[in-house]
């Protein structure tokens, strides 16, 4: 359920103009931060579209999804990771739902999970808005020099 942030190139174009030909800019910890800044923005509209969704749910809430939302900086890029981590490792069926399950043997119906797609419309609706972020995060703090 981890899903990547990219940066467009035109975006891309504006922090290498404000960076200069600096070599190792995944090595910066500016460039790192600025990258985590668009993905804590990612990672807590993720979850206060969760809650919305589940609000007033017969279900109740998963408190171990809401633990889940995660966001770090690759180790190796200058990228950072917004998504669902280890406590959350059944976030696909909130997100994407199941299909009607029946026991083999007895037949008898177990279940359904609707889907919400609160992930989805949490990444195609923020992402512009924390690339941005990110974007805007670098910059700053490269003109603090």
């Amino acid at each position: 359920m981890k899903m990547t942030m990219t940066i467009p190139r035109s975006e891309l174009q504006r922090v290498t103009d404000v960076l200069g030909k600096v070599a190792m800019m995944h090595k910066d910890p500016r460039v790192e931060a600025g990258f985590l800044q668009g993905a804590k923005y990612l990672k807590e509209q993720g979850r206060a579209e969760y809650l919305r969704r589940w609000k007033g749910h017969h279900h109740g809430r998963n408190t171990r999804l809401l633990w889940g939302f995660t966001a770090k900086s690759k180790r190796e890029k200058a990228d950072s990771i917004a998504g669902l981590g280890s406590y959350a490792n059944h976030a696909h069926f909130h997100d994407r739902g199941t299909n009607a399950r029946f026991q083999r043997s007895t037949g008898r119906f177990t279940g359904r999970m609707p889907a919400s797609y609160f992930w989805r419309d949490t990444f195609t609706g923020s992402g512009a808005k924390a690339q941005e972020i990110a974007v805007t995060g670098i910059t700053e703090r490269f003109n603090k020099l």
